[in-house]
Protein backbone atom coordinates (compact mmCIF):
# COMPACT_ATOMS: atom_id res chain seq x y z
CA UNK A 1 0.00 0.00 0.00
CA UNK A 2 2.73 2.15 -0.26
CA UNK A 3 1.94 3.97 -3.46
CA UNK A 4 -1.82 4.82 -1.43
CA UNK A 5 -2.29 8.14 -2.29
CA UNK A 6 -3.39 9.27 1.38
CA UNK A 7 -0.09 8.16 2.31
CA UNK A 8 1.88 9.98 0.02
CA UNK A 9 -0.01 13.43 -0.25
CA UNK A 10 3.16 15.33 -0.79
CA UNK A 11 4.37 12.96 -3.57
CA UNK A 12 3.75 14.09 -7.01
CA UNK A 13 5.50 10.30 -8.39
CA UNK A 14 3.86 8.16 -5.96
CA UNK A 15 0.23 10.01 -7.73
CA UNK A 16 1.07 9.15 -10.79
CA UNK A 17 2.68 5.52 -10.20
CA UNK A 18 -1.09 5.29 -8.45
CA UNK A 19 -3.27 6.82 -11.63
CA UNK A 20 -1.07 4.25 -13.83
CA UNK A 21 -1.56 1.50 -11.23
CA UNK A 22 -5.53 2.62 -11.95
CA UNK A 23 -5.33 2.35 -15.66
CA UNK A 24 -3.87 -1.19 -14.85
CA UNK A 25 -6.58 -1.99 -12.79
CA UNK A 26 -9.54 -1.02 -15.10
CA UNK A 27 -7.84 -2.67 -18.45
CA UNK A 28 -7.35 -5.97 -16.45
CA UNK A 29 -11.13 -6.04 -15.04
CA UNK A 30 -12.81 -5.10 -17.72
CA UNK A 31 -12.83 -7.63 -20.59
CA UNK A 32 -13.71 -5.26 -23.50
CA UNK A 33 -11.05 -3.35 -22.68
CA UNK A 34 -8.03 -6.03 -22.40
CA UNK A 35 -9.00 -7.45 -25.59
CA UNK A 36 -8.69 -3.75 -27.65
CA UNK A 37 -5.17 -3.42 -25.46
CA UNK A 38 -4.21 -7.18 -27.08
CA UNK A 39 -5.67 -6.10 -30.47
CA UNK A 40 -4.29 -2.47 -31.24
CA UNK A 41 -1.24 -2.38 -28.92
CA UNK A 42 -0.16 -0.76 -25.77
CA UNK A 43 0.96 2.81 -27.81
CA UNK A 44 -2.31 2.66 -29.43
CA UNK A 45 -4.56 1.95 -26.84
CA UNK A 46 -2.97 5.11 -24.77
CA UNK A 47 -3.74 7.35 -28.09
CA UNK A 48 -7.35 6.10 -27.42
CA UNK A 49 -7.67 6.59 -24.09
CA UNK A 50 -6.28 10.26 -23.89
CA UNK A 51 -8.87 10.73 -26.73
CA UNK A 52 -11.08 9.59 -24.20
CA UNK A 53 -12.03 6.11 -26.01
CA UNK A 54 -11.75 2.77 -25.22
CA UNK A 55 -9.18 3.27 -22.18
CA UNK A 56 -11.24 6.30 -20.78
CA UNK A 57 -10.95 5.75 -17.25
CA UNK A 58 -14.57 4.44 -16.74
CA UNK A 59 -18.42 5.92 -17.98
CA UNK A 60 -18.30 9.63 -16.06
CA UNK A 61 -14.42 9.51 -15.15
CA UNK A 62 -15.51 7.73 -11.20
CA UNK A 63 -12.08 6.32 -9.51
CA UNK A 64 -12.42 3.39 -8.05
CA UNK A 65 -12.09 2.94 -4.13
CA UNK A 66 -7.92 2.73 -4.01
CA UNK A 67 -8.32 -0.46 -1.05
CA UNK A 68 -10.29 -1.78 -3.98
CA UNK A 69 -7.61 -1.26 -6.74
CA UNK A 70 -4.82 -2.57 -4.11
CA UNK A 71 -6.98 -5.16 -3.08
CA UNK A 72 -7.75 -6.36 -6.33
CA UNK A 73 -3.58 -6.53 -7.73
CA UNK A 74 -3.42 -8.73 -4.63
CA UNK A 75 -5.46 -10.95 -5.65
CA UNK A 76 -4.65 -11.10 -9.33
CA UNK A 77 -1.03 -11.26 -8.75
CA UNK A 78 -0.57 -13.33 -5.77
CA UNK A 79 0.63 -10.53 -3.50
CA UNK A 80 3.97 -8.85 -4.99
CA UNK A 81 1.50 -5.28 -5.56
CA UNK A 82 3.78 -3.15 -5.27
CA UNK A 83 7.33 -4.32 -6.30
CA UNK A 84 5.97 -4.97 -9.34
CA UNK A 85 4.96 -1.77 -10.15
CA UNK A 86 7.35 0.32 -8.41
CA UNK A 87 9.96 -2.07 -10.11
CA UNK A 88 9.27 -1.69 -13.45
CA UNK A 89 6.90 1.08 -13.72
CA UNK A 90 3.45 0.46 -15.18
CA UNK A 91 3.46 2.48 -17.74
CA UNK A 92 0.31 1.43 -18.70
CA UNK A 93 1.58 -2.21 -19.51
CA UNK A 94 4.65 -1.06 -21.46
CA UNK A 95 6.41 -3.93 -22.04
CA UNK A 96 4.45 -6.87 -21.15
CA UNK A 97 2.92 -9.08 -22.78
CA UNK A 98 -0.60 -10.61 -22.12
CA UNK A 99 -2.00 -14.00 -23.28
CA UNK A 100 -5.43 -15.21 -22.38
CA UNK A 101 -5.79 -19.16 -21.00
CA UNK A 102 -9.06 -20.71 -20.73
CA UNK A 103 -9.78 -22.82 -17.89
CA UNK A 104 -13.03 -24.93 -16.93
CA UNK A 105 -14.71 -24.43 -14.23
CA UNK A 106 -13.22 -27.95 -12.52
CA UNK A 107 -9.25 -26.59 -13.76
CA UNK A 108 -10.40 -23.35 -11.87
CA UNK A 109 -11.16 -25.05 -8.73
CA UNK A 110 -9.07 -28.41 -8.26
CA UNK A 111 -5.47 -26.43 -9.77
CA UNK A 112 -4.04 -27.98 -12.69
CA UNK A 113 -1.05 -27.62 -15.09
CA UNK A 114 -0.75 -26.52 -18.82
CA UNK A 115 1.57 -26.01 -21.26
CA UNK A 116 1.22 -22.38 -22.56
CA UNK A 117 2.68 -20.61 -25.74
CA UNK A 118 3.61 -16.93 -24.79
CA UNK A 119 3.58 -14.04 -27.96
CA UNK A 120 7.03 -14.60 -28.43
CA UNK A 121 6.37 -18.24 -29.19
CA UNK A 122 8.12 -19.41 -26.73
CA UNK A 123 6.41 -22.85 -25.05
CA UNK A 124 6.24 -22.96 -20.91
CA UNK A 125 4.40 -25.21 -18.33
CA UNK A 126 2.69 -23.40 -15.77
CA UNK A 127 1.17 -24.59 -12.22
CA UNK A 128 -2.39 -23.06 -12.34
CA UNK A 129 -2.92 -23.07 -8.44
CA UNK A 130 -6.31 -24.08 -7.08
CA UNK A 131 -8.84 -21.47 -6.36
CA UNK A 132 -7.93 -19.03 -9.06
CA UNK A 133 -10.86 -17.43 -10.78
CA UNK A 134 -12.61 -15.62 -14.22
CA UNK A 135 -10.49 -12.54 -14.50
CA UNK A 136 -7.67 -13.08 -12.30
CA UNK A 137 -3.66 -13.43 -13.42
CA UNK A 138 -0.28 -14.87 -13.13
CA UNK A 139 2.95 -13.68 -13.72
CA UNK A 140 4.38 -16.25 -15.30
CA UNK A 141 7.86 -15.10 -16.39
CA UNK A 142 9.50 -11.47 -16.44
CA UNK A 143 7.38 -9.55 -18.59
CA UNK A 144 4.43 -12.31 -19.28
CA UNK A 145 1.11 -12.47 -17.41
CA UNK A 146 -1.31 -14.89 -18.06
CA UNK A 147 -5.26 -13.32 -17.99
CA UNK A 148 -7.55 -16.44 -16.64
CA UNK A 149 -11.25 -16.99 -18.27
CA UNK A 150 -13.51 -19.93 -16.82
CA UNK A 151 -16.19 -21.63 -18.40
CA UNK A 152 -18.96 -21.30 -16.40
CA UNK A 153 -20.43 -24.92 -15.29
CA UNK A 154 -23.84 -26.66 -15.65
CA UNK A 155 -24.19 -27.05 -12.09
CA UNK A 156 -22.19 -24.82 -10.29
CA UNK A 157 -21.55 -21.22 -9.79
CA UNK A 158 -18.90 -19.46 -7.61
CA UNK A 159 -19.04 -16.67 -5.33
CA UNK A 160 -15.83 -16.13 -4.08
CA UNK A 161 -14.66 -19.30 -2.34
CA UNK A 162 -17.83 -20.36 -2.03
CA UNK A 163 -20.14 -22.88 -4.77
CA UNK A 164 -23.42 -22.43 -5.56
CA UNK A 165 -25.67 -24.82 -6.72
CA UNK A 166 -29.40 -25.64 -7.17
CA UNK A 167 -31.16 -29.23 -6.68
CA UNK A 168 -35.24 -29.96 -7.59
CA UNK A 169 -37.09 -31.43 -5.34
CA UNK A 170 -41.28 -32.64 -5.30
CA UNK A 171 -43.93 -31.08 -3.23
CA UNK A 172 -43.69 -35.00 -0.91
CA UNK A 173 -39.99 -34.22 -0.29
CA UNK A 174 -40.17 -30.64 0.46
CA UNK A 175 -43.59 -31.01 3.24
CA UNK A 176 -41.61 -34.67 5.32
CA UNK A 177 -38.53 -33.89 4.48
CA UNK A 178 -36.01 -36.90 4.01
CA UNK A 179 -32.30 -37.59 2.57
CA UNK A 180 -31.38 -36.15 -0.84
CA UNK A 181 -28.84 -36.10 -3.52
CA UNK A 182 -27.27 -33.27 -4.76
CA UNK A 183 -24.04 -32.39 -6.93
CA UNK A 184 -20.43 -31.76 -4.99
CA UNK A 185 -17.17 -30.36 -5.92
CA UNK A 186 -16.37 -34.23 -4.56
CA UNK A 187 -19.54 -35.84 -6.46
CA UNK A 188 -22.49 -36.70 -5.19
CA UNK A 189 -23.34 -35.85 -1.43
CA UNK A 190 -26.47 -36.97 0.66
CA UNK A 191 -27.69 -34.24 2.70
CA UNK A 192 -31.00 -34.33 4.93
CA UNK A 193 -33.67 -32.07 4.03
CA UNK A 194 -35.95 -30.57 6.87
CA UNK A 195 -39.93 -31.16 6.60
CA UNK A 196 -41.54 -28.24 5.62
CA UNK A 197 -38.39 -27.09 3.31
CA UNK A 198 -39.45 -23.80 1.66
CA UNK A 199 -39.02 -22.85 -2.37
CA UNK A 200 -35.84 -21.01 -2.49
CA UNK A 201 -34.34 -22.13 0.83
CA UNK A 202 -30.59 -22.74 1.10
CA UNK A 203 -28.73 -25.51 2.91
CA UNK A 204 -24.99 -24.85 3.96
CA UNK A 205 -22.28 -27.37 3.34
CA UNK A 206 -19.51 -25.82 5.66
CA UNK A 207 -15.91 -26.38 4.26
CA UNK A 208 -17.24 -27.57 1.26
CA UNK A 209 -16.53 -24.81 -1.52
CA UNK A 210 -12.90 -24.10 -3.21
CA UNK A 211 -10.08 -24.82 -1.27
CA UNK A 212 -7.00 -22.75 -2.37
CA UNK A 213 -3.61 -23.77 -1.39
CA UNK A 214 -3.78 -21.23 0.98
CA UNK A 215 -6.40 -19.59 3.38
CA UNK A 216 -9.64 -20.95 4.45
CA UNK A 217 -12.26 -22.97 2.15
CA UNK A 218 -14.85 -21.71 1.12
CA UNK A 219 -18.89 -23.50 1.75
CA UNK A 220 -21.31 -24.83 -0.52
CA UNK A 221 -24.79 -23.46 -0.87
CA UNK A 222 -27.43 -25.33 -2.20
CA UNK A 223 -30.58 -23.49 -3.35
CA UNK A 224 -33.91 -25.52 -2.60
CA UNK A 225 -36.26 -25.79 -5.89
CA UNK A 226 -39.33 -27.41 -5.31
CA UNK A 227 -41.05 -28.86 -8.17
CA UNK A 228 -44.89 -29.20 -8.93
CA UNK A 229 -45.90 -31.57 -10.83
CA UNK A 230 -48.40 -30.44 -14.11
CA UNK A 231 -50.60 -33.13 -14.25
CA UNK A 232 -51.92 -35.78 -11.09
CA UNK A 233 -54.24 -38.74 -11.39
CA UNK A 234 -57.68 -38.53 -9.72
CA UNK A 235 -56.38 -40.55 -6.73
CA UNK A 236 -53.58 -37.93 -6.23
CA UNK A 237 -56.49 -35.24 -6.48
CA UNK A 238 -58.74 -36.37 -4.18
CA UNK A 239 -56.02 -36.83 -1.78
CA UNK A 240 -54.95 -32.98 -2.24
CA UNK A 241 -58.34 -31.80 -1.50
CA UNK A 242 -58.66 -33.63 1.46
CA UNK A 243 -55.36 -32.09 2.49
CA UNK A 244 -56.63 -28.70 1.68
CA UNK A 245 -59.98 -29.27 3.76
CA UNK A 246 -58.02 -29.88 6.77
CA UNK A 247 -55.43 -27.30 6.39
CA UNK A 248 -58.67 -25.12 6.27
CA UNK A 249 -59.96 -26.85 9.32
CA UNK A 250 -56.70 -25.83 11.02
CA UNK A 251 -57.02 -22.35 10.27
CA UNK A 252 -59.95 -21.54 11.46
CA UNK A 253 -59.34 -23.76 15.08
Amino acid sequence: MKLHPDRNKDDPDAQAKFQELHKAYTTLSDREKRQIYDQVGQDQYERMESAGGAGAWDQGGNIPNAEDIFRHFQDIFGGFGDAFFTQRGFGGFRGMTITNITLSFMEAVHGVRKQVRLPNGKKIEVNIPAGIDHGQAIQVEDQAILAIEVKPHRYFRRDGLDIICETSVDIVEAILGGRVVVPSLSGDTEVYLQAGTQHGDRLRLSGKGVRPERGRSGDQYIVIRVVIPRKVTARQRQLLLEFAEEEQSKKAA
